[in-house]
């Protein structure tokens, strides 16, 4: 654990020599634009021209964070031109520039349909870029805004409109959500089958913050919900008693002039929401809710700071901290199944991007993670399982686990003629220490409610030995990128990802990957790519813990079938098998996934677009389960003196076929209203023969029968997000999102053929093969602003002032991009609602599968009814 902390000294190392070098000679003059378009989303691709009184013009391209930094300037006055497909220009003239790094934002304004067609040649051109935002949805700060501000809410919306299977970045780095008032900007887009990319066939979700440029930013939001907010839940026997408190802060702005800016974001909450539980026990049947407390709190800080005139670099420390009580009750759990669970995140991210020479750019990242988990039962009992029934006696969990990982990455991209060569490599590592006290105490399993009664169990398991582990683990790639203009209208992409981890014994982990850009139309409107690729998956670290800790001789599973109760030994039927142990197949390999797609994207005009896609993919060598020493037919175990052993294998196998249709628009109503919509509908068959490297299947020896529907297999979904700005500063969105119903596995209750595992099936009935129920959410928010006032005009605004005036009677999109990203007022009050699930909507989960249960084919709970939040948000 000592020396991983070395390797991210290295990292900074490398960044430093040139901050240390730039400090000994005189400093040149840059100018670093960031260019948006009028909702603050960054654009991509937008020419940076700057020219100044006796010397020539030099350009710039805007990059994947919507900045172009323009260097080898002058401190003296310049004139500036900003340009971009779809846009209308902006002019500059005038701009003092002094030593050093000088920073400006232009804001761009949607053009019309002339300007569109004027520019058609270099729409073209920046459609066929592979880092470009064809293919891709973009969410402004405006548009977050108006989401829910609850932050797994907001997770929850923002994962329903990635689709499933998404990869979240944020600012390039593999994380979680950040809060919600510290990002600028989310890009959905569609993987291009890039080789600088791990996943193939699956959205990746480009999440950017950003801190202030000109002038100082404070936020401060506040949202409650009680009792009376709150819908009755179904399937409860009387009203719930909820409560939500939260508190966000968020402070940006420049700290040294052009050269350092910083971000502090504060958020906290308190919630204690409900679960319904819908058992039957022996005395009847039992009803009830429980309360589960949680409260999470975390801060971050961001800061910017230009090393050199062309390298930023930019420094994160972050912490969050979540506390989770009476965990594991609902549905059949009954309340003193409980347990809790707190966990700390601390992490610190370094990055420095920028250009070196006039056709080279290099963007290094670094990141240093702290987890610390502990896990802990409400109640020390053995664990009572009846299936289908009811589970009591303790929850079994008792655990505490500590983790260092650290991520190192680097990304080089060089054009050279018709070639944009891009190539980087990754390195992931960590340092794990982890003591499970899980089942401890032992649990029963019972058939069904009348083998309780009866006081027969059918197996009775319990976990000893030393639980303690402590091991490294790593995982690198590399990849060689070459996107080729093959013609005006067309860009090849071929490129090469190799990926090698710890223990794992195949090394030749080759992906190639090969894409193709077609733009038919000189304007840009139509857009074909296809592509194919392989990927790689990883084996977790949380995987290869497993099998460190079960292996026969640190700890291991003790199983009696047959046994007494409460007594497992007692009585004359018990039976004690040989200790059972989890271990890796000596040739596990990573699994692979074959991924070929194509989509078509269609530009009707600047606010109105459909993409349509098909993705096809076939995996093998999946991480899947299997009972090596189940028992053959005659009921001897091949190896008599071992109990179960389950071996992680290779040998899994998947197919997903799924059909997009992606569409969005922005338009005017009357006067100052104005609209946003945008959504998708996903048609999906997702088919697998595992559920998982530690679930075996139900006859260890014919895997292959439980080839069936994958527990993803959501064959519909449809995701809708409408934002509606109205006269008077009132402003509504909602989102809405349509699942099908989700398989479920039916089972007979039984053990039948005696390998201890309850998941057999009846005769004739495939895995997977029952449908629970369709569900349908509709969140909202309304909110309305009161502004005081006049904010300060920014340098960009003087010279466009007269253009937008007359622009909005003559171009009604512009009006439109206006009124999402509008901040006429130097202080903002914006009172608002907002509320999930509005229809309050029963969505039935929790089907019982088991042939014993008296809810066999029976919903035993629902996704949260109507909950509504009041807040208030102030801006300056």
């Amino acid at each position: 654990m000592r020396r991983i902390p070395l390797i991210l000294l290295l990292a900074i190392g490398a960044v430093l020599p040139g901050a240390a070098r730039s400090a000994a000679q005189p400093a040149d003059t840059s100018l670093r634009v960031t260019v948006t378009d009028a909702t603050g989303a960054v654009i991509v691709g937008a020419r940076v021209t700057v020219r100044q009184p006796g010397g020539g013009a030099r350009e710039s391209v805007t990059g994947d964070l919507g900045v172009a930094v323009v260097t080898g300037l002058r401190p003296a006055p310049a004139d500036l031109g900003v340009e971009a497909p779809g846009f209308e220009s902006a002019a500059i003239t005038g701009r003092n520039l002094r030593a050093g790094t000088n920073r400006l934002e232009v804001r761009l304004e949607i053009a019309g349909f002339a300007v569109a067609v004027e520019v058609s040649r270099d729409a073209r051109q920046k459609q066929l870029d592979p880092r470009g935002d064809a293919f891709t949805r973009i969410l402004t700060a405006d548009m977050l805004a108006q989401l829910p501000d609850d932050p797994v809410e907001f997770e929850r919306v923002i994962q329903q409109l990635a689709g499933p299977g998404a990869t979240i970045r944020v600012n390039g780095f593999s994380a979680r959500l950040p809060p919600k008032g510290q990002i600028r900007q989310i890009r959905f887009s569609l993987n291009s089958y890039s080789a600088d990319a791990h996943s193939l066939g699956t959205p990746i979700v480009d999440i950017i913050t950003q801190p202030g440029i000109e002038r100082w930013h404070v936020s401060l939001n506040v949202g409650f919900r009680n009792d009376p907010l709150t819908a009755r839940y179904a399937y409860a026997p009387a009203s719930s008693s909820e409560q939500s408190r939260r508190l966000g802060f968020t402070v940006d702005g420049p700290v040294w002039g052009d050269h350092t800016t910083l971000l502090f974001t504060l958020d906290t909450s308190s919630l204690s929401d409900t679960q319904t539980i819908l058992a039957s026990t022996p005395s009847g049947p039992f009803a009830g809710l429980a309360s589960r407390p949680s409260d999470r709190s975390g801060f971050s800080v961001l800061a910017e700071h230009a090393l050199t005139p062309s390298h930023i670099l930019r420094a994160e420390l972050s912490q969050t901290s979540v506390n989770l009580r009476n965990l594991g009750v609902g549905g059949m759990n009954l309340p003193e199944r409980g347990y809790s669970s707190e966990q700390t995140t601390r992490v610190l991210r370094l990055s420095d991007s920028g250009s070196i020479g006039k056709r080279w750019f290099n963007e290094v990242r670094a990141q240093l993670a702290w987890t610390g988990t502990r896990m802990q039962s409400l109640t020390a009992q053995p664990a009572i399982m009846v299936l289908g029934a009811f589970s009591a006696g303790g929850a079994q969990i008792g655990s505490e686990r500590e983790a260092w990982e650290v991520e190192l990455a680097d990304n080089l991209d060089v054009s050279r003629g018709r070639h944009a060569f891009r190539t980087g490599g990754l390195l992931q590592g960590g340092r794990y220490r982890a003591a499970d006290q899980g089942n401890r105490l032992g649990t029963f399993t019972f058939s069904g409610l009348d083998a309780y009664r009866a006081g027969t169990p059918a197996s009775f398991t319990r976990r000893v030995g030393d639980p303690r582990v402590d091991f490294a683990f790593y995982r690198a790639g590399w990849y060689l990128q070459d996107d080729i203009k093959a013609h005006k209208s067309l860009t090849l992409g071929v490129g090469l990802r190799h990926e090698i981890q710890s223990h794992i014994e195949g090394r030749m982990n080759l992906s190639p990957r090969v894409g193709i850009t077609w733009a038919p139309l000189p304007n840009g409107a139509l857009l074909v790519r296809a592509g194919a690729g392989l990927l790689y998956d990883w084996f977790d670290s949380s995987l290869y813990e497993q099998t460190l800790q079960i292996d026969g001789l640190r700890a291991y599973d003790v199983v009696i079938t047959n046994p007494g109760f409460p007594d497992a030994q007692s009585g004359g039927l018990w039976t004690e098998l040989p200790p059972s142990r989890y271990l890796a197949a000596p040739h596990l390999r990573l699994p692979r996934t074959l991924s070929t797609s194509v989509a078509v994207q269609h530009q009707f005009s600047p606010t109105t677009s459909l993409v349509t896609s098909y993705t096809h993919q076939r995996g093998t060598g999946l991480f899947s389960g299997r009972n090596l020493n189940a028992p053959l037919p005659d009921g001897a175990r091949p190896d008599p003196t071992l109990g179960i052993v389950l071996r992680v294998e290779s040998a899994g196998h998947s197919r997903l076929d799924r059909f997009d249709i992606v569409v969005s628009r922005v338009g005017m109503k009357q006067g100052q209203s104005s609209y946003l919509l945008s959504g998708y509908y996903s048609l999906s068959r997702q088919m697998t023969d595992t559920d998982g490297p530690f679930r075996p299947p139900s006859d260890s020896y014919h895997p292959a029968a439980d080839w069936g529907p994958a527990v993803s297999d959501v064959r519909h979904r449809l995701v809708g997000m409408a934002s509606v700005s109205l006269p008077k500063n009132f402003r509504v969105m909602t989102t809405m999102s349509f699942t099908s119903a989700a398989p479920y596995n039916i089972t007979t209750g039984y053990d039948d053929n005696h390998d201890t595992v309850f998941n057999d099936r009846p005769a004739g009935v495939g895995r997977n093969s029952a449908r629970g129920a369709a569900a349908l959410d509709v969140t909202a928010r309304a909110g309305w602003t009161w502004g005081i006032g006049k904010a300060p005009a920014k340098q960009t605004d003087i010279p466009n002032l007269r253009r937008r005036a007359r622009d909005a009677q003559r171009d009604p999109l512009g009006a439109v991009a206006g009124a999402f990203g509008s901040q006429a007022h130097r202080y903002r009050l914006e009172f608002y609602a907002q509320a999930s699930n509005v229809l309050n909507r029963v969505n039935p989960v929790g089907f019982r599968g088991v042939l014993t249960s008296p809810y066999y084919g029976r919903a035993t709970a629902s996704l949260p009814p109507r909950r509504i939040e009041l807040g208030a948000r102030f801006d300056y």
